[in-house]
């Protein structure tokens, strides 16, 4: 079980903690692997994206991103496949890489946005 997040803040429920249920939670896995750079994560320094060596940068490739980004979603436990290609906009004056990933899981359909800036 994980805990419930929403907004990055922890829910509380009549005082308790609130969890997540399997949908949710895959949901949030897929946001915190796609949110988390690569080597980040001090127990796994494998874990997350590669964004400093692989994304961000001069002549971003959006093909070699979308590749990356769907091959991190596809290691995350409970995700079986992709519903639709990720959507991604990159925004060169701020920095921003914004995506929407639709995918089948062991629990349903999960469609899960996110921001990640360099």
């Amino acid at each position: 079980m994980d805990l419930l997040f929403t907004d990055n803040d922890l829910q509380l429920v009549n005082g308790d903690i609130a969890f997540a249920d399997e949908e949710t939670e895959i949901g949030q896995r897929i946001g915190l692997r796609l949110t988390t750079f690569r080597g980040e994560y001090f127990l796994n320094r494998n874990y997350g994206v590669p964004y400093y060596t692989q994304v961000f940068g001069k002549g971003i490739d959006i093909d070699t991103v979308k590749s990356l980004l769907t091959n991190s979603v596809l290691e995350v436990d409970g995700v079986r496949s992709l519903k639709d290609p990720i959507e991604l906009n990159y925004i060169p004056t701020t920095r921003e890489l914004q995506a929407r990933v639709r995918v089948n899981t062991v629990a349903g359909e999960v469609d899960t946005t996110f921001t990640q800036v360099q």
